[in-house]
């Protein structure tokens, strides 16, 4: 659903991964295009939006960005299948 706290630009949550994991990766930057074809486009706004499930479900986000990337990286590496 998401955390509105935790709106991030990829390039912000690359530096972010790089750092709490203590890798020495590079970080590069590729143009979309190259990858996709001419006609790719970038979405306007790809941020979810909480607020209904917030205003009418009472529920609040709990996890941090960090805290969520911190989970990923231990459930990666553990080579879990579940």
């Amino acid at each position: 659903m998401g955390n509105p706290l935790n709106k991030t630009s990829i390039i912000d949550l690359a530096y972010k991964v790089v750092a709490i994991t203590k890798s020495k990766s590079e970080i590069t930057f590729v143009n979309p295009k190259t990858l996709w074809g001419p006609l790719f486009e970038e979405a306007s706004d790809k941020y979810p939006d909480a607020d209904r499930s917030i205003k009418e479900l009472s529920w609040h986000p709990q996890a941090g960005l960090d805290a969520i990337i911190r989970d990923s990286i231990d459930y990666i590496r553990s080579g879990r299948k579940d």
